[in-house]
């Protein structure tokens, strides 16, 4: 039987400073580090380890071991939320949680925390929320690494300049835990769980924590954060909110008409600025040139986005081409309309035929059979 993925937290030197100690069973094997470099205590929530463990341990087939006794709310949803693991992700199995001691009972404090990333949908959510945020978080060593330290430094500047300007708390998270976690378990997956999991940290500042949504409420495509799935990481100390899932053509065109933060927009993966030519950049570049706000967009490049093909990554991303293409239309487009069409008509070649489907049933299972292979063989 594979060992136990087992979960501590490590000593600690300053107040803002979490370690959380990996082992397989009793051999210990690397740390994870979170710093508040704004200063914030970091509290050492058994909860944090029960949100952090679960998918990475329903990934590997192994039970989770944590340190300490969550909130039991919390761990009495430990197998739903592995239910959906298990539903969702071929490979993927139910997960026996071993706790110690009891756990102590916590009220929420007031305030509201939303992770925030100069992306759309955080973008939207901090316009939406505005009356009730209280604390943007913004993580560095996730969608940028710690390596990169000029954009590290860019985007801590800007989420304390946003934060102070509209009279919120900044707080900026360095930690190393994609990274870490990165050979034994898919981050798109595990990444609502781990969001929560600093949350449950930072649960000394607020009591309420927003994850912005990442697509329409009628979008049930598996993803790590979901309207499904996020709430059930709460605990009474903190609620989880899946925040307003919403079409992203909408979203963006909100964002547009609110107008303040739109200069700042930040979306692109490819490199540490907007490139204007991935297919994040371009979808935003082509809404707003549809709804005829692209000038505004100072954050990207001069770049005329009809001259870059759209990108349909998932199948979820049709019904967004889909309301793409009827705001072209609308708006008298038809260079964004056959570019549209072109874009869905490449989706559906590249994702077509038996030998694709074949792909699509390996790809999950064998990115979980290297994931177990990994984990027998990890030495600390």
């Amino acid at each position: 039987m594979t060992q136990a993925l087992s979960l501590s937290f490590g000593p600690r030197r300053d107040a803002s400073e979490i370690t959380v100690q990996v082992a397989r069973g009793d051999t210990p094997l690397f740390s994870v580090a979170f710093r508040a470099r704004t200063g914030q205590s970091l509290r050492e929530a058994p909860e944090a380890l029960l949100c952090l463990g679960l998918f990475a341990a329903s990934e590997l087939g192994t039970a989770l071991q944590i340190d300490g006794a969550p909130a039991p709310e919390l761990l009495a949803r430990a197998g739903e939320i592995t239910d959906h693991f298990v539903t969702w992700w071929p490979g993927c199995r139910p997960v026996t949680v071993r706790t110690s001691g009891t756990a102590a009972p916590r009220a929420p404090v007031p305030g509201t925390g939303l992770f925030y990333s100069g992306g759309v949908d955080s973008s939207f959510s901090l316009i939406e929320a505005r009356d009730r945020v209280t604390a943007l978080i913004t993580l560095l060593g996730v969608d940028v690494p710690l390596s990169d330290t000029v954009e590290s430094a860019a985007m801590e500047a800007r989420t304390r300049a946003l934060a102070d300007k509209r009279g919120l708390e900044a707080i900026i998270i360095e930690t190393d835990l994609r990274q870490k976690f990165h050979p034994f378990a898919g981050w798109i997956e595990m990444h609502g769980g781990a969001l929560a999991a600093i949350g449950h940290m930072l649960s000394e500042h607020f009591g309420e924590l927003l994850i912005a949504a990442s697509s329409d409420l009628g979008d049930f495509t598996p993803w790590g954060s979901h309207p499904h799935l996020d709430p059930l990481f709460s605990a009474p100390a903190l609620e989880v909110v899946h925040h307003r899932p919403h079409p992203r053509v909408e979203k963006i065109a909100r964002v547009a008409e609110e107008g303040s933060m739109l200069p700042e927009l930040r979306v692109c993966t490819q490199t540490s600025v907007n490139c204007g030519r991935c297919p994040k950049c371009n979808f935003v570049l082509r809404t707003l040139d549809i709804l005829g706000d692209r000038a505004r967009a100072t954050s990207f490049p001069d770049i005329d986005p009809v001259q870059t093909p759209l990108w349909v990554s998932y199948l979820r991303h049709l019904d967004e081409a889909a309301m793409m293409r009827a705001m072209a239309e609308r708006a008298g487009r038809d260079d964004h309309v056959a570019a549209i069409d072109a874009g869905v008509v490449a989706y559906h070649r590249r994702t077509g035929g038996p030998l694709k489907a074949l792909q699509g049933w390996l790809k999950p299972r064998q990115r979980i059979w290297r994931h177990r292979a990994r984990w027998r063989r990890a030495r600390p």
